[in-house]
């Protein structure tokens, strides 16, 4: 029988088949509703099994009449009710594939399940709604219309989204379900007049797997954009920042330490002009790019804008690393603002210090972690105004969206009475891991 039922509808398990596989390799995917996907194929491979088995009773009650064929007329009446029940309850979920999720109510749901009482009754009916003589004979009674009525009334509810997508100007989605609506129009008529019987359960899977590929297409269309969301909204924050950093007082400061240092210390001169250009250097690099940087080469960027700090006699900046860990990346010009910020609001005005600190925690059950601390010993929340207050905050919304879309990082600033402490704690991940 096994043999006979993969015969007669190969196609039916080869499109489950192929179903089945287009599942599998999108299975890590989010695709919208795609958790009713298994249910409607099962409803079509249980509708395709049950009406294989009676057709092939009612083939055998035809060729053994005569004989005791009772227990076949039994079997042939549960897989027709099984059958009859099935193909609207795959239609309801065909549908609540194609609408809205916030649109799945339970009135949608009611002609499926008036459907599944009626024939669920049936055996105990009479002719109401179908019978089987003893004979093998089938007879149709006034109520076994329901199934075509009601998957009429889902073929309609399709037409109508269909027309809903088109009005709202989504071609594409309206597209898709009006072919969907033909295929069960066609199926419904050929299986109603018994032009061509047997097709439902192809059209059935055609028209899941026919969705299924056009979510799918949505999906990763959806993902784009919101990549390209995501970079857009990254290179805006990378522009902000360094619109924010690149400041002409930090230029011209810079300039004047170093005229008054050729006048002075010629070989301090150099070396100060060099971690100008530096600075200067990984700024333009960082406008070009997106890449997340190694630790090492943010901290010798920062290393450049202290030399600068440290330049000025006027300031007395002592600076202390506790790197326990440098093997991993960050998103470039990360740390500088951190700093910037421990200088110009961390320090008073005779100088202070400035420590930077990196640890790699181990989280159990979950990936390892980057802590990356500044901390100042400066003037601390108690003497920085509002207005500091408010181009503190400014200036690091940017590097903190940054670290959320480049690393899913965080970053959080606590202001003490005597300092403050700048934090980013970022996953070790393969994005950020050298």
């Amino acid at each position: 029988m096994l043999l006979e039922y993969l015969q007669t509808n190969y196609m039916t398990v080869l499109l489950i088949i192929t179903m089945g596989i287009i599942m599998l390799v999108y299975k890590d995917y989010d695709i919208p509703v795609s958790s009713m996907v298994p249910i409607a194929i099962v409803l079509v491979l249980i509708g395709s099994v049950s009406y294989f088995i009676s057709d092939w009773c009612s083939a055998y009650t035809y060729a053994h009449q005569g004989e005791d064929i009772s227990n076949y007329v039994l079997v042939r009446r549960i897989a027709s009710v099984t059958n009859y029940v099935s193909q609207p309850l795959s239609m309801m979920f065909q549908l609540y594939l194609i609408i809205p999720k916030e649109k799945h109510n339970l009135y949608l749901a009611l002609p499926a399940i008036f459907n599944t009482v009626v024939y669920l009754i049936a055996p105990f009916t009479g002719k109401l709604i179908f019978r089987i003589t003893d004979k093998g004979v089938w007879e149709r009674g006034p109520l076994g219309y329901t199934v075509f009525i009601v998957s009429m009334f889902y073929a309609v509810a399709m037409l109508v989204a269909s027309l809903h997508y088109f009005r709202d100007k989504n071609r594409k989605k309206a597209l898709i379900i009006l072919t969907i609506f033909l295929l069960i129009v066609t199926a419904g008529v050929l299986e109603y007049t018994n032009l061509m019987g047997g097709m439902v359960d192809e059209i059935g899977i055609l028209i899941i797997l026919l969705y299924y590929v056009y979510l799918i297409t949505i999906y990763q269309e959806e993902l784009r954009e919101t990549l390209a969301e995501q970079e857009l909204r990254i290179a805006e924050a990378r522009l902000s920042i360094l619109q924010e950093q690149i400041r002409p007082h930090f230029i011209f400061n810079s300039l004047g330490i170093i005229r008054s240092l050729v006048k002075h210390d010629q070989k301090q001169a150099i070396a100060t002009i060099d971690s100008f250009s530096d600075y200067l250097r990984v700024h333009v690099w960082a406008m070009k790019n997106n890449e997340v940087v190694p630790f090492e080469a943010e901290l010798v960027h920062v290393k450049s804008i202290l030399t600068l700090v440290q330049s000025d006699y006027t300031k007395k900046v002592e600076v202390t690393y506790d790197l326990k860990e440098t093997g991993f990346r960050l998103p470039p010009l990360t740390l500088e603002p951190l700093v910037e910020n421990a200088i110009k609001y961390g320090l008073d005005k005779n100088g202070g210090e400035i420590q930077i600190t990196t640890e790699r925690i181990e989280r159990e059950n979950d990936v390892p972690e980057i802590v990356i601390r500044v901390i100042d010993s400066g003037r601390g929340k108690g003497d920085i105004t509002e207005k500091e207050q408010h181009r503190l905050g400014v200036g690091l919304d940017n590097t903190r969206t940054r670290l959320k879309l480049q690393c899913d990082a965080t970053l959080t600033v606590t202001t003490g009475e005597t300092g403050a402490v700048a934090e980013i704690r970022m996953p070790l991940t393969q994005n950020t891991t050298l």
